[in-house]
């Protein structure tokens, strides 16, 4: 008897080694992972866990307001008596004398938030505008301050004058003509001219008043003891508030005068001569006394050295440059002195200033390749020049910063990667383009990034808080996922990243810790790793191969888990968004004798159009390949048992 020759169904194999990163999109590759958690590309073509962190720093309050590594870790926390302090890991700053350095209090924890900037031994601290030597550790003010509201009874008041400090008096009343030498005194006849001053004085040889500009302000006080007053941080060409309350008490209802120093001229009395500053106050002594201008007192003043608020700052080129979105405004600083902003002299000394056309706010600012460049959402604006005389600037139209994420601004393998408005984008002085069409899944929002080697770690927040903490290789060209711990800041080092995290048991504190040990970690603390990890992920969709009806009925794992470790393997078939578990693999010592400490582990599967798998596990573990094992469904009927 004879029988018919069957053809067995084809049985074939495939396999994944190369593992992709974070796809968040529908188009997930089956290599591709739709959802991670504590995943690294650190051992790509390999899917790993990352390391452990390795905690270094403690800090001592819960609430921080910024931090800048400079030799050390500096930071501003609010302490438990209710005061913000200046810390040097985890120790309070003192300055030369001895006295713990507090910084301004400037009411919300939003308005408290610091920049801090590096200038050679300089750390400077925004918006409290100080200056610390971390050498000397000398504390001072970047606003020169002199007090001349009374010195030992002796006050000071402000008069128009000639350029000497010749004191003018002053007329409304045309008629009324007085020249020098009648009862000494020389006076000038002042005219309102929209809402300044133009004035006049009188020409003896013509018999009238013609206009003239030779009209200064002095700055006197009446008395010996007024040299007492200590103006000796300020010099000819600086430009300087005057008012009748200190710098920090300034606002905008009454604001303050604003002058530039001629002269301070030698004698017995302190006199500082400015230049006039139209639309001043003016105050007519004698029998013609009557106000001219705003109506402040003209005795009693600050006097104080000018540095713009700006909403971010950088240092470039020994300079501070910084931008304002009120006033539209890029600043440069003198050559190397911080304290000066508004000087002018035509030297390559000079501080800068420029106005901005575009529209918007400045969202970030960063030092790029040497040049300070300056965001809006739909802008960039580069400053090109390496003094005043040249310095130009170039405006792009093309997605900037977005607005909150101003933090996300770092600079990894020579590329500036930043936050947009639709993601994030990778920019090398010519235009940006986008690199995370597969995270347009998820929202990314006030995003904080740090860069270390060749990886830009960035997270969104919510709340004030750490949503998801993510990483992009830029060798690999990969998104990973990791744990986000809470973390409200992201700290870069030249060797090392660190991130700051809170402890369930310790609600008051925040600790810092090295997401790279060894290699940039320091010990300051006894050794202390974080707990095991635990992590997981989610493949893309797998299918149908062909159009011969191949489905797959094995998948095998081949990968290494840590003794005391884990991985639950779980599967979803087709739509459902359940998962059923197939299999746990443990690790143990006995896999450290399988060949390269690896093991497979085989799991049949459901017939299905569909399916995706979800590993999760403890400790570490890399996963160096996934098998599929299909068979041919019978043509006949579609593959329809």
């Amino acid at each position: 008897m004879f029988l018919p020759e069957l053809s067995g169904l084809g049985v074939s194999q495939s396999r994944i080694t190369t593992f992709g990163g974070l796809n968040t999109t529908i188009n997930a590759a089956q290599n591709e992972f739709s959802e991670m958690l504590n995943m690294t590309s650190d051992f790509y073509p390999v899917l790993a866990t990352r390391q452990k962190r390795y905690k270094t720093v403690r800090l001592r309050s819960s609430i921080f307001y910024g931090s800048y590594y400079k030799e050390g870790l500096y930071y501003a926390a609010r302490a438990l008596d209710g005061k913000i302090y200046l810390l040097f890991e985890g120790v309070t700053c003192q300055d030369n004398q001895g006295h713990n350095i507090e910084l301004y209090n400037f009411g919300s924890d939003e308005k408290n938030k610091r920049t801090f900037v590096g200038m050679g031994a300089y750390l400077l601290i925004f918006p409290d505008k100080l200056c610390y030597n971390t050498k000397t550790k000398e504390l001072t003010k970047l606003q020169d301050v002199a007090d001349l509201t009374e010195v030992e009874n002796s006050p000071f008041r402000m008069f128009l004058s000639d350029k000497e400090g010749n004191e003018y008096y002053l007329t409304t009343d045309e008629e009324k003509i007085y020249v020098s030498g009648d009862s000494g005194e020389t006076r000038i006849f002042c005219r309102q001219v929209g809402s300044g001053w133009s004035f006049y004085a009188y020409d003896e040889k013509a018999k009238e008043w013609k206009e003239t500009d030779d009209v200064y302000l002095c700055l006197r006080g009446d008395g010996v003891l007024s040299l007492n007053a200590d103006i000796s941080a300020f010099k000819k060409g600086d430009v300087v508030n005057l008012d009748t309350v200190p710098p920090e008490e300034a606002d905008d209802v009454f604001p303050p005068v604003q002058a530039k120093i001629i002269s301070i001229p030698m004698g017995i009395r302190l006199r500082v001569i400015f230049e006039y500053v139209d639309g001043i106050f003016l105050i007519a002594p004698g029998e013609d006394m009557q106000s001219v201008g705003t109506p402040i007192t003209t005795y009693g003043f600050y006097m104080y050295t000018v540095v713009p608020d700006m909403d971010f700052v950088l240092e470039a080129n020994n300079r501070i440059w910084g931008c304002s979105s009120k006033n539209r405004e890029i600043y440069a600083c003198k050559l190397g002195d911080p304290k000066r902003w508004y000087s002018y002299e035509g030297t390559s000394l000079d501080s800068f200033t420029v106005t901005i056309g575009t529209d918007g706010d400045f969202t970030g600012a960063i030092n790029y390749n040497g040049y300070p460049i300056f965001f809006k959402e739909n802008y960039i604006h580069k400053i090109y020049g390496n003094y005043p005389a040249n310095f130009q600037l170039s405006t792009a139209t093309c997605r900037g910063v977005e607005k909150g994420s101003g933090k996300s601004l770092a600079v990894v393998g020579g590329v500036l990667l930043y936050k947009g408005i639709d993601g994030i984008y990778a920019y090398d002085g010519s235009l940006p383009e986008k690199i995370s069409a597969v995270l347009d899944g998820v929202e990314l929002k006030n995003v904080v990034a740090a860069a270390y080697s060749m990886r830009y770690y960035f997270f969104s927040q919510k709340d004030g808080k750490a949503d998801k903490l993510y990483c992009f290789d830029m060798q690999t060209g990969l998104f990973t996922e990791e744990d986000s711990w809470e973390a409200r800041e992201l700290i870069e080092t030249p060797n090392e990243i660190y991130i700051t995290r809170f402890l369930a048991d310790e609600p008051e504190t925040r600790y810092v810790y090295s997401m790279h040990p060894p290699y940039g970690g320091r010990e300051l603390l006894p050794g202390n790793y974080e707990e095991d990890i635990t992590w997981s992920c989610t493949t893309g969709w797998f299918g149908k191969s062909d159009v011969s009806y191949r489905y797959v009925v094995r998948v095998a794992l081949r990968l290494q888990v840590e003794e005391g470790g884990y991985c639950d393997v779980a599967i979803s078939y087709d739509d459902s968004d359940k998962f059923v578990h197939l299999c746990r693999i443990n690790g143990s010592a006995d896999m450290l004798h399988t060949p390269n400490n690896v093991v497979y582990q085989y799991m049949n599967i459901n017939r299905c159009n569909k399916f995706r798998l979800k590993l999760n596990g403890k400790k570490q573990c890399k996963i160096y390949s996934i098998d599929l094992i299909e068979e041919a469904a019978e043509e006949a009927n579609h593959g329809k048992f």
